[in-house]
């Protein structure tokens, strides 16, 4: 009902590849000048270009009478990482009116625009900003995802956490199992096989997480698998090191595998993040 309204006086469209430029100059003067999509071109690409369908997945607003982006909001596929992932899901990211335009609602229609021309099953966000919160509230279901977290032990002061004194460093009450955690190489992860990828759900897969983490253009991720007691995995997490004015944490960031798969493996935990000089090592998620 509403685009009749919004399109006498822009343009909605995902950007095409020459367009880029416009969407760079308008993170830098909208969003922020130092973007990393600005500093690295090479990260730009490997996220948001599409090379399959000759795009970069933003969706843009074009006042049609200055040929300007007044407002917009990239979007990543899972199945940017892997092709052949038929049930992809969308994450909404960077969306962005210009806040010397002023227009109620244009920021919504290029949200809207993108469950209209870039349909998935499966659609989510996480960390979503205080100002785009009451906005995502209204319009879908919200909720706090939990901060799982085990601190390291050896250290009697953190700079990274506050109010620790008050808190537990771990659940001191888990029955360790003897099963120890394996660290794989890329090509080992490749090579992986068996029950385990089964559980990855329809919206990743096996491809999705290689290209994803372990070909990250800036980042390090590693990749750990936790065996059973035959030495078959039973779950796969992929993690990195953060760093701040010199202290570490150890952040989780996905997995695949049992859900009971953690339990009872804090001593190797303790491990992991004693071996990295961590602060802590943390888990968020939800489910």
């Amino acid at each position: 009902k509403l685009l009749p309204l919004f399109s006498k006086s822009y343009t909605f469209k995902i950007c095409e590849v020459d367009e880029i430029e416009m969407v760079l100059d308008f993170l830098k003067k909208h969003w922020k000048a130092d973007h990393a999509f600005i500093k690295s071109r090479e990260l730009l690409d490997w996220q948001q270009l599409d090379k399959v369908n000759n795009r970069y997945n933003f969706i843009l607003a074009i006042h049609k009478e200055t040929g300007e982006i007044h407002a917009l909001q990239g979007f990543i596929l899972s199945s940017h990482f892997d092709p052949e992932i038929s049930n992809p899901i969308r994450w909404p990211v960077m969306w962005k009116n210009r806040d010397d335009v002023g227009l109620p609602g244009l920021g919504l229609m290029v949200h809207w625009f993108a469950f209209a021309n870039v349909p998935t099953n499966y659609y989510g966000s996480l960390g979503i900003s205080d100002i785009a919160f009451p906005i995502y509230k209204k319009l879908d279901q919200t909720g706090v995802t939990t901060q799982w977290y085990i601190l390291n032990p050896k250290m009697t002061v953190y700079s990274l956490v506050s109010n620790y004194e008050q808190c537990p460093k771990y659940n001191q009450i888990i029955t360790n199992k003897s099963e120890k955690f394996i660290n794989l190489s890329t090509d080992e992860y490749i090579a992986l096989s068996g029950d385990v990828v089964d559980k990855i759900p329809e919206y990743k897969s096996k491809t999705y997480y290689l290209n994803r983490y372990l070909r990250h253009p800036i980042y390090e991720y590693k990749v750990t698998m936790i065996p059973d007691s035959e030495g078959k995995a039973e779950a796969i997490f992929f993690w990195r090191i953060c760093e701040h004015n010199g202290s570490k944490c150890l952040r989780i960031v996905d997995y695949f595998g049992d859900y009971t798969s953690m339990e009872g493996h804090l001593a190797e935990f303790l491990l992991l993040v004693e071996s990295e000089g961590a602060e802590f090592i943390d888990f968020i998620n939800e489910g």
